[in-house]
């Protein structure tokens, strides 16, 4: 049994797991305050390298958008394999819709079809094709590898992107970190 402190939107809470429950949330260690980008660099594709505990299957990736209200959008999500620290081959491209409610702040999770069994460090990321909102939220602490990518190559980035991966593990072993997000007030960059 393993027991899990947590703080949500409206307090805090505690959980016990039992030895099933082989589930992980992979994040960036998350910090306020959270911003986004101004229009003028929207366009590009955004990066976060996860190092899982061990073997795992990917089955969700995570995004998370804020926007000025409601909004909808078309983006792709991606699973690179890790070469030297880059993301490297492409394992997965999903086109999808992102979204917020009226609050203008969302996680959108993605259910991939199938699950991609990853060995290795593997990164997350996400393209913008437009300027438009919703966007991608970041922080302005980095706790983890995160990129960008204009179209002529991956540069490193000081903040953490909003994006994550839902993988669960081999059975029989149990998990190592939960990380919490609190959503706050955003802030535009530009």
């Amino acid at each position: 049994m393993r027991n899990i402190l947590f703080l949500a939107l409206f307090g805090l809470y505690f959980v016990s797991l039992s030895a099933q429950d082989i589930n992980d949330t992979l994040t960036p260690q998350l910090e306020p305050p959270f911003l986004y980008w101004d229009s003028a660099n929207r366009i590009k594709y955004e990066a976060v390298k996860f190092y899982p505990e061990r073997p795992c299957s990917v089955f969700a990736i995570m995004h998370g958008v804020i926007a000025p209200g409601a909004a909808s959008k078309q983006c792709s999500l991606f699973i690179w394999n890790d070469i030297n620290g880059w993301p490297g081959t492409k394992l997965l491209e999903v086109r999808t819709t992102a979204e917020t409610d009226s609050t203008g702040i969302a996680w959108n999770i993605y259910t991939l079809p199938s699950p991609i069994y990853i060995k290795v460090p593997f990164w997350v990321g996400n393209y913008e094709m437009d300027t438009l909102f919703p966007t991608t939220r970041f922080d302005t602490m980095k706790s983890l590898p995160s990129q960008y990518n204009f179209g002529t190559g991956w540069f490193y980035t000081r903040n953490d992107y909003f994006l994550g991966a839902i993988v669960k593990y081999d059975t029989g072993s149990a998990l190592s970190t939960q990380r919490t997000v609190l959503m706050e007030e955003l802030t535009s960059v530009g």
